[in-house]
């Protein structure tokens, strides 16, 4: 009996001491807090606080000197398409935006590739003649020559009108041969060319050309020419043939090339 009564006191000290001591305890950490909050308060942390406050009001002048460099869209101001960098907008709120980069339009003309060629010949009239407009209108419709681009004459395949397979102009500047002139119309020469590559092969278009021009020169009469305007030689076929088949030989390798380009 005694041993349990001794027990029970014991007990109820230990209770007794953990509660004063859970006591002490909070109310040192209270006052450790109120000394964090005492602005005034020389310890560390206090210090350290005042610094950490310096540093982020210095931050927070930093932004806003920021946004005051930043342009800004306002909603009530009118707006200047020519500069897009400086207009602005208002409303209840600022909103900055980036200046606009320009826009490039791509140009709408046809680029010429570097490898195109252009093959001519001419007809001359004898010396101190001139051809007849006449004669000439008679030559060019026997050959299927059409009026059409640039003001000057074109031969086509059948129907199909968008690349001439080669083209008729006169020699004197600046080329023209307008159907309601024509017959009273006359020139020492006309002009025969084609531009590679054409709606057909290369060989066989220079081929179409140079028989149509054989003929014409044969039909008015005339001296079939290069085009320095120097009598056509055997010599001369020879090395415009070269130059096509040199031609050909450029352009499939640049197909080739593109289609590797495009497979890899």
């Amino acid at each position: 009996m005694l041993e349990i009564i001794i027990l029970t006191i014991l007990v109820v000290v230990g209770f007794i001491a953990a509660g004063w001591y859970t006591h002490n305890r909070n109310q040192q950490q209270a006052r450790a807090f109120e000394r964090e909050l005492d602005p005034d308060s020389n310890n560390a942390s206090s210090q350290f606080r005042r610094r950490f406050d310096a540093v982020f009001e210095q931050e927070l002048q930093n932004e806003q000197d920021a946004d005051a460099d930043t342009p800004k869209i306002r909603l009530d101001d009118d707006i200047d398409l020519q500069d897009s960098a400086n207009f602005t907008l208002t409303a209840e709120q600022d909103i900055a935006v980036e200046p606009a980069e320009p826009i490039t339009q791509e140009e709408d003309d046809p680029v010429v590739r570097e490898w195109d060629l252009v093959i001519a010949l001419t007809i001359m009239a004898p010396a101190e003649t001139m051809f007849t407009g006449k004669a000439l209108k008679h030559v060019l419709e026997s050959h299927d020559l059409h009026f059409g681009d640039m003001q000057i004459y074109h031969r086509y395949i059948s129907a199909n009108r968008k690349q001439p397979l080669f083209s008729v102009a006169n020699i004197l500047d600046p080329g023209t041969l307008l159907p309601d002139q024509i017959l009273s119309l006359q020139t020492p020469g006309i002009l025969l060319f084609a531009r590679l590559p054409g709606p057909m092969n290369g060989m066989a278009l220079f081929d179409l050309l140079l028989e149509s021009a054989e003929q014409m020169a044969d039909q008015l009469e005339g001296v079939l020419c290069d085009d320095q305007r120097q009598p056509l030689t055997d010599s001369t076929i020879e090395s415009l043939r070269s130059r096509i088949f040199e031609f050909n030989l450029t352009l499939q390798n640049e197909q080739k090339s593109a289609g590797d380009d495009y497979l890899n």
